[in-house]
């Protein structure tokens, strides 16, 4: 399937980078499920509606980037979602406790663009995932008072899944960029 994002004169560096952007945008969207379904059925419209945008949006990349061949804007589209959409659902859930501190998701944003070759702009991308933080901090008073209702018990297994999914993701995109290069 990543195969059809790439053509046959693409640089190594843009077929890795084209690979990870896809394999990230295809595993994010599979488990980005979880969280509309589990929005929904709390009776969270607005909060589902966030990861579901970002379902749809990444589609339609896909699409745009497999009829193109061109990854300029998949690859700017993918990053700033997994950036700001993650902070809009954490202040939509009530803040950090409240959403299981999901906006630990949008540091993949950063580490892919250190994995597509970005070095210098990663540290932008960085600074902008600490600034967000920062500001979900100075928030979190704010959107806790407006908190919808969630069972305590989902909010730990929120929390256990939301840790242990984004480093699995980080591992394994990190080791699939690593393969890469040693093959290559």
């Amino acid at each position: 399937m990543i195969e059809g994002s790439i053509r046959t004169d693409d640089a190594p560096a843009v077929r890795q980078q084209k690979t990870v952007l896809v394999l990230a945008a295809i595993v994010i969207t599979a488990l980005a499920t979880y969280w509309v379904v589990m929005y929904w059925l709390l009776g969270l419209p607005v909060s589902a509606a966030i990861p579901f945008t970002y379902q749809v949006l990444s589609v339609a990349g896909l699409v745009h980037l497999f009829r193109t061949k061109q990854v300029r804007v998949f690859r700017a589209s993918q990053l700033t979602m997994m950036l700001v959409l993650l902070f809009v659902l954490q202040w939509s859930l009530g803040g950090f406790v409240l959403s299981s501190g999901v906006m630990l998701w949008a540091v993949i944003a950063p580490l892919g663009v250190i994995l597509i070759g970005g070095t210098v702009q990663a540290a932008a991308w960085f600074a902008a995932y600490l600034g967000l933080t920062l500001a979900s901090g100075l928030l979190d008073p704010l959107v806790s008072a407006r908190a919808p209702s969630i069972p305590g018990w989902l909010i730990v297994a929120n929390f256990v899944m939301n840790i242990g999914a984004v480093s699995g993701v980080s591992f394994m995109l990190l080791r699939h960029f690593a393969v890469e290069r040693q093959r290559a």
